[in-house]
């Protein structure tokens, strides 16, 4: 368009920026950025500054936002919903509830949406004070009956918080409950292990003619990953394969994770060769089972396969391997995964993994190795370890200071 001496205007430009946020790619957007600064179109034009402060949150340069966000002349509700939608999904919840204090006083007024985000933002760091404050907005506006979206987020809100009694009650309340409310519900219980309501408040969606998507599904599978709890998970698989699901990457690798889970390493390496795309997560997930069931070589051997298939591991499939470590007793292969982490894949090793060394380190007789790596993440979990070597090894000064690290 440029090149046949076109010049773009404002509309265009948004249009643009919005392209450049469904494909996310950001050097495009900082160069249509600078186009528009030359022409100062985003002082001219709200709906430019706001397309540019919406394209940086969604193409995941929230500094950049901000910044926009700051040096804007004019900034409407549709600004300011943008910058509190992106700090409550980057997880930043506390700068978003200050985005939305900030509001009234400008004279902004905050709609549905800038209540639902705001909410959002109170899930990220359970700010349940500040998400009933915003609840009692709700209920005095007379919002609760008229928008659907934002009674799921206030349910949301808090099963995620744990408040699952007060989720339960803005259920209830609810004139009109679509899949969105029913699957934050099934969430809440599916979080906190209540399996028996998860699948109550399935099977009440079902019969009032809500059909679960993708997302319910993958709960309600969440809400079965423990022994005993299998065959409703076979059930629900059953129903996953009826409707073709499985190309899901997330349904499949919560499938592979639920039947790890549940013992029944089989029904995980069958569900395993049927998924189309086999991630870090679907592999990691089956290793998962093997260390359960007590086949620590069988993980090894699937860790061994996803590395020849040119898929990384990360923090959490080396936390899986050191744990099969642990299981068999054995040092050396603890202490080559150990620096593989490091040296090879760039992980920098975390709680979990310095744990597990220091536990072989200590019952291999090596505990004063094992202090100097427990002193790197000080945790009474790995002391308690030190303590139970040091006792079977009669090893009494280091476990004097083993014990003064527990009862400090």
């Amino acid at each position: 368009m440029q090149n046949n001496g076109i010049s773009p205007n404002a509309t265009t430009f948004v249009c643009a920026l919005k392209a450049c946020c469904r494909i996310k790619v950001l050097s495009r957007g900082q160069e249509i950025h600078s186009d528009i600064e030359k022409m100062a179109l985003q002082v001219e034009f709200p709906m430019v500054g706001n397309a540019l402060v919406d394209m940086y949150i969604k193409c995941g340069s929230l500094e950049m936002a901000q910044y926009m966000f700051n040096h804007l002349s004019h900034r409407d509700i549709v600004t300011w919903n943008s910058m509190i939608t992106g700090f409550a999904e980057q997880g930043r919840g506390e700068e978003g509830l200050k985005c939305f204090e900030q509001m009234k006083p400008r004279g902004i007024l905050p709609d549905p949406i800038t209540l639902a985000s705001s909410l959002k933002a109170c899930t990220t760091i359970t700010a349940l004070h500040e998400g009933s404050v915003i609840h009692a907005e709700v209920e005095r506006l007379g919002l609760l009956e008229k928008d659907l979206y934002l009674g799921s987020a206030l349910i949301d809100m808090y099963a995620k918080t744990g408040l699952l009694s007060r989720a339960q009650e803005v259920f209830d309340k609810l004139p009109l409950r679509g899949i969105v409310a029913w699957t934050a519900l099934i969430a809440g219980y599916a979080v906190v292990g209540s399996f028996e309501k998860t699948l109550i408040c399935l099977d009440q969606m079902q019969f009032e003619g809500f059909i679960p998507n993708n997302i319910t599904l993958i709960w309600c599978l969440k809400a079965c990953q423990s022994p005993g709890a299998g065959n409703k998970g076979i059930e629900i698989h059953a129903e996953i394969e009826r409707r073709g699901m499985l190309d899901h990457d997330l349904v499949g690798n919560t499938l592979v994770d639920m039947y790890a889970k549940c013992g029944l390493v089989d029904k995980a390496c069958q569900t395993f060769d049927k998924l189309p795309l086999k991630d870090v997560v679907s592999w990691t997930a089956l290793m998962v089972g093997f260390v359960q069931i007590g086949e620590s070589g069988n993980a090894f051997r699937f860790f061994d396969q996803m590395v020849m298939q040119g898929i990384r591991p990360n923090a959490v499939t080396f936390s899986v391997v050191l744990s099969a470590c642990i299981r068999i007793g054995i040092f050396s292969k603890c202490r080559t995964y150990f620096e593989a982490m490091r040296d090879d894949f760039g992980i920098i090793s975390g709680l979990e993994h310095t744990n597990c060394v220091a536990y072989l380190l200590s019952h291999a007789g090596q505990v004063e190795n094992a202090l100097a790596m427990i002193n790197l993440f000080p945790n009474l979990v790995a002391w308690q370890s030190v303590l139970g070597a040091c006792r079977r090894l009669g090893n009494t000064d280091f476990g004097k200071e083993a014990f003064r690290h527990l009862i400090h």
